[in-house]
């Protein structure tokens, strides 16, 4: 097993190597490594050159390695740090998306093709990245000239025997949106979010800039920020959600007014006559039989912003080991306690945040109030509104804290907003 290691983004002012010999080794391979002693592969770290060894340079958490040196190698296998670069937290349910290892190839345009994994025989060129991307940290290698075969534990480089160039880079780590001259870094900010649409992608970004704007302006820990962004976000949406929420009570006016017509004509006709009798009752309302779709549109504008958040919040890097209250970690479940019993798609840990966002929800519902609905109506829709607070409790229990507390926060401030419109 490839031992787990640290390697940051590479900065400007930062271009030590972040690798020692031993994790370099380890990445190179057996066969390879086998050509390389330690005291080889340390002095190439720092630039220095055999010219019977493979040449290696280190610069940040970019590897270059040329095998010209070596005119019979024509396979190079490398060993991918998994330990790395796939989130090792046992996520269980549908948080398990997050243990994902998905394989990427980024061209000179900044475009990026997800790969389904294995990949065999996939010939690369200039400019053109290929590997594997995990939940926050990303492995590439660049071999102009040379086709690929990728899988979860391996990139496998084959060169033509006629093939002089085996000119190899390799990169560990973050995907950043620096600007650094000399380099593919900024390339690499096209991997964010890219397994998303393009422009709900670009949503995630701007929602992150807002997270990053609102941390650094206040100075305050994450746990406030993503406070601080819920509450940002409903204001932004406040007339969206102010406009769906006024047609959603027309919506329950009209019905209050239709439904006993309905139900005398169910009650007295059937077939033709009877649907007859139905558009004439909607019609004398002025409305068509899809009248009740009219707060559609505000919930359409606000759900992409919901699922970019989201995204956001259990992707972004800055949110690994920040600490909230008890919350040990934002970027886990906030699991205050090991259970004898593993509970299916929920596992072994007793999460409190989960509760508390269920207790919020139940206290929104009984808040709850729809003025222009029937008794009848009115429980039906307290009673949808409590199996939607189970749904997302037993959905949201094993995902990371920061999305939880978001949506804890998003409850109380709906709760908030219902009894100023009372």
């Amino acid at each position: 097993m490839l031992l787990a290691f640290v390697s940051q983004p590479l900065h400007a002012a930062d271009k030590t190597c972040h690798y020692n010999a031993t994790e370099l080794k380890q990445i190179l391979g057996t066969e390879l490594s086998a050509m390389l002693t330690d005291s080889a592969v340390e002095a190439n770290i720092g630039g220095a050159r055999n010219s019977d060894q493979p040449a290696l340079h280190c610069d940040g958490d970019f590897i270059s390695i040329d095998l010209s040196p070596l005119p019979d190698l024509t396979t190079l296998r490398l060993n991918i740090p998994t330990a790395n670069v796939q989130e090792q937290y046992p996520f269980v349910g549908l948080a398990s998306y997050y243990q994902r290892l998905q394989g990427v190839n980024l061209n000179s345009e900044q475009t990026v093709t997800p790969l389904a994994l294995p990949t065999d025989d996939m010939p690369m060129i200039a400019n053109e990245w290929t590997g594997v991307q995990g939940r926050y940290e990303v492995f590439l290698v660049a071999a102009p000239t040379a086709t690929v075969r990728l899988t979860e534990a391996h990139i496998e480089l084959r060169w033509r025997s006629e093939t002089l160039a085996r000119q190899v880079r390799i990169f560990l780590g973050k995907p950043s949106d620096e600007t650094l001259a000399g380099t593919q870094q900024q390339a690499f900010s096209s991997l964010r979010y890219a397994h998303l649409w393009g422009w709900l992608a670009g949503l995630c970004l701007a929602i992150e800039k807002l997270m990053l704007l609102l941390h650094g302006a206040i100075s305050v820990g994450w746990g406030i920020t993503i406070i601080l962004l819920a509450v940002t976000l409903k204001l932004l949406l406040l007339p969206v959600s102010l406009l769906t929420a006024k047609a959603q009570a027309n919506v329950n006016r009209l019905q209050a007014q239709l439904q006993p017509k309905l139900n005398a004509i169910k009650a007295n006709y059937d077939g033709e006559d009877a649907h007859q009798r139905s558009m004439a009752a909607y019609k004398s309302l002025g409305v068509s039989p899809f009248f009740a779709l009219r707060p559609l549109p505000g919930t359409l504008i606000q759900l992409p912003v919901l699922v970019a958040t989201f995204n956001v919040l259990g992707e972004m890097p800055q949110l690994y080991a920040a600490e909230f209250l008890w919350i040990n970690n934002l970027a886990y479940p906030d699991a205050v306690a090991l259970l004898p019993f593993t509970v299916p798609a929920m596992g072994d840990g007793l999460n409190l945040l989960p509760f508390i966002m269920f207790l919020v929800s139940v206290l929104a519902t009984l808040a709850f109030s729809a003025p222009h609905s029937s008794a009848a109506d009115t429980r039906r829709q307290k009673r949808n509104l409590y199996l939607m607070s189970a749904a997302f409790f037993f959905l949201f229990y094993p995902f990371p804290a920061a999305m939880v507390l978001y949506w804890t926060v998003n409850n109380l401030l709906q709760l908030i907003q219902q009894r100023l419109l009372r």
